[in-house]
């Protein structure tokens, strides 16, 4: 485990190594190269090169914000990765995580701002077919694999919302 000094003289450990760490985001393809996340978070190649291969050395807290940001991660995680705990803890107790929120996908997000961007009368279309879809699925699930589907609210749909908006 790499040890660095915190600002206040308190050593601090990062449990996984912040190079371990930024090798698994190239490997999961969030970015292509290590000058590609230096870029994101703000520094050069050298920089990142300097705090990899010094244990005395770390990003700082705005490069680690950055870094949350672009992935979409609770800043607290970049933060103890990168030797912040200290940082992370007061972070915490400040804003904490919420644990009721749904976490979702990048792709669910993507679907999400898609939904914002429809009109009303889209939305109410697109509804009708997650309505139909449910249903389908719920009777599948009911009455065996090949089950058909029932009326239910389908038959009560104006034709015009089936055959979608003209």
């Amino acid at each position: 485990m790499a040890r660095s000094e915190g600002n206040v003289g308190r050593v601090t450990t990062r449990s996984i190594g912040l190079e371990q760490y930024l090798d698994g985001l190239i490997e999961n393809r969030k970015f292509r190269t290590r000058s590609e996340i230096a870029s994101e978070c703000g520094t050069t190649d050298d920089g990142l090169s300097h705090v990899l291969a010094d244990p005395n050395r770390r990003l700082s807290v705005q490069q680690c914000l950055r870094l949350a940001r672009k992935l979409e991660e609770h800043p607290t995680k970049i933060l103890r990765v990168a030797g912040w705990g200290d940082v992370a803890a007061v972070l915490e107790d400040v804003w904490p995580k919420r644990r009721d929120l749904v976490h979702l996908t990048r792709k669910e997000r993507e679907l999400v701002q898609q939904w914002r961007a429809l009109p009303w009368r889209e939305r109410h279309h697109l509804e009708g077919l997650m309505v139909i879809f449910a249903e389908r699925q719920a009777s599948a699930a009911s009455d065996g694999a090949g089950a058909p589907v029932r009326a239910g609210r389908r038959a009560s749909m104006p034709r015009r919302m089936l055959a979608g908006s003209r």
